[in-house]
Formats: C-alpha cells, structure tokens, sequence
C-alpha cells in the first residue's frame, strides 16, 4: 500500500469486498481536501476518514450507503501546509457517527499516499 497500490479484502466464502485506493497527490504548499479514487464496503454502511501523518484523524466524508462506491474529495478540518504521507481507512458507522476502523480477516482496510507539493526531487 504505497499510493500506487489497490487495498482489497474479500472474507472467505463471502461476497463481502472491502476496498479502498488514494494515489499521491500534488496539491501545493496548502491543501484543504485528499482526493479518495474508490472506497467501497458491501456489508454496511460506512465513513471514509482520512489520517493525517500524525496518524490523527483529518477529515470524514458523509455516510455512504453499503455497497455504495465513495470517489471524490474528503475535505480537511484545517489545512495542511506541508508534504506528508495521508492515509484512508475505512470506518464502521454506530448511530450515524463514525466509529472503529473497519477490518477484514482482522486487516485494517486502508491505503496511503504522499500529498502536498511533489516537486521535490525534479531535476529543473
């Protein structure tokens, strides 16, 4: 899980499938959102949170139904301004409020990715 990779679980024996991607992103010096290319989680409903490099809790997109497919933009609750590896996971809902981190075959369904100014590095 690097940015580049897709993070899919299935159960055993179920139809069940739990899955979520984020490629790095170039976003500048300041950012307000992460950009989640798919997240998807059959059984339940489920949140979408998005981990700062604190591994703090960023951000939260709206309930998405099961089975529902989550692509776009998780808006931050304050700016980063700095590059840092973001990560996604997938949280279980509980009376419309996010609650643990969903898992699958006792895995973490999550992914990560470098967000903020990739400039770094080019030659120029």
């Amino acid at each position: 899980m690097n940015g580049n990779t897709r993070s899919e679980q299935m159960t055993e024996g179920y139809s069940n499938v739990a899955t979520v991607t984020i490629t790095n992103q170039d976003r500048g010096n300041e950012f307000d959102v992460v950009a989640v290319e798919e997240a998807r989680y059959d059984p339940d409903s489920y949140v979408v949170a998005v981990y700062d490099g604190t591994m703090t809790i960023a951000g939260t997109s709206e309930i998405v139904d099961a089975g529902e497919v989550f692509t776009g933009e998780v808006s931050l609750e304050e700016p980063l301004t700095e590059t840092q590896t973001m990560t996604v996971v997938l949280h279980d809902v509980d009376d419309g409020e996010p609650d643990d981190p969903l898992e699958v075959n006792d895995i973490v369904v999550l992914d990560n990715a470098t967000v903020g100014d990739l400039s770094f590095g080019e030659v120029r």
